[in-house]
């Protein structure tokens, strides 16, 4: 398979037992397929619908536009690392500057 990341943390497909035999769960909760009669066949659909999830979310690492650094990216919106995104216009975290009482930003 291609290098495909999900998210740390991110909702997994998951394996239940069932009375009849093994079910794959999507993150929802919903039945995503039936996992055939041993825990093994199920793991590998599992593992092939989280693989085909993540592709086509584009999840995985990624060069942050702003700094280039590497990081995690949760899927094509995701284009800024974390540190970058909560920077303000002024490189400091949050800040905004004020023009006098009227609250306007400054650009």
């Amino acid at each position: 398979m291609s290098a495909c990341y999900g998210r740390p943390g991110a909702a997994r497909h998951s394996v239940r037992r069932t009375r009849t035999g093994w079910v794959v769960i999507d993150p929802a909760g919903r039945i995503a397929c039936d996992g055939g009669n041993s825990m093994a066949e199920a793991e590998q659909a599992a593992a092939r619908l989280q693989h085909a999830a993540d592709c086509k979310t584009k999840r995985g690492p990624r060069a942050c536009l702003c700094c280039g650094q590497t990081f995690e990216s949760a899927g094509l919106h995701n284009r800024l690392c974390t540190s970058c995104r909560s920077r303000g216009d002024d490189g400091l975290p949050n800040s905004y500057s004020f023009a006098g009482a009227t609250g306007r930003r400054l650009a």
